[in-house]
């Protein structure tokens, strides 16, 4: 009962502080020059995570994924995207066989701060069961929330940039009804930006 509070005390924290980041973000980005057209970008990443729902590593807390975002940007700039991941729970031992694995599907919006080279984010959308376990089966479909307050980016080519999250916020619930399946991580992420236009 104390680790599912605390777990959703950081939900909820880290909830709250985003906000705050997106405000700062758009109110200081209106005063830089903003690009003249809308950018079209394709994203793909790789994350990780080893902290339990305490802050603490954990090796049951393991887990990885790989994914995919399409969006757009506005000069603004403000972004909004599609994403979809395979996120593999590494470190349990739910899956009748197997490791555990849930497609995580959904949208998002995000914001850039252009002179500190910052990006914070939301994604929010639906998590998909691939595995069976004792109360849940392949096809369950819950929620699936995705919190980056801070990513710093890294201009690599001319529509090119490497975006790092050191510390973002991730819970997957494949399952809602009766015993919930819930899935939190604390990730650090890697991901290329291609611009397409």
């Amino acid at each position: 009962m104390l680790r599912f509070r605390l777990s959703l005390f950081s939900l909820l924290f880290t909830l709250a502080l985003c906000p705050c980041i997106f405000a700062q973000t758009v109110t200081v980005s209106k005063m830089a020059s903003a690009p003249s057209q809308r950018v079209v970008f394709l994203q793909a990443e790789l994350s990780a995570s080893a902290l339990s729902a305490l802050g603490e590593a954990d090796p049951a807390s393991l887990s990885a994924s790989y994914g995919g975002r399409f969006g757009f940007r506005l000069p603004r700039p403000v972004d909004f995207f599609l994403v979809v991941e395979h996120n593999l729970w590494l470190g349990s031992d739910l899956a009748h066989s197997g490791i555990p694995h849930v497609l995580n599907w959904g949208g998002g919006m995000g914001a850039i701060l252009r002179h500190a080279k910052v990006r914070s984010s939301v994604a929010v959308g639906g998590s998909t069961m691939l595995f069976d376990t004792v109360n849940g089966h392949i096809g369950d479909t819950g929620l699936f929330v995705d919190v980056r307050p801070l990513a710093l980016r890294f201009r690599a080519g001319a529509r090119s940039v490497v975006e790092i999250v050191f510390l973002s916020f991730q819970a997957s619930i494949p399952k809602i009804e009766g015993i919930p399946l819930i899935h939190l991580e604390f990730r650090t992420a890697l991901t290329l930006e291609l611009g397409l236009t």
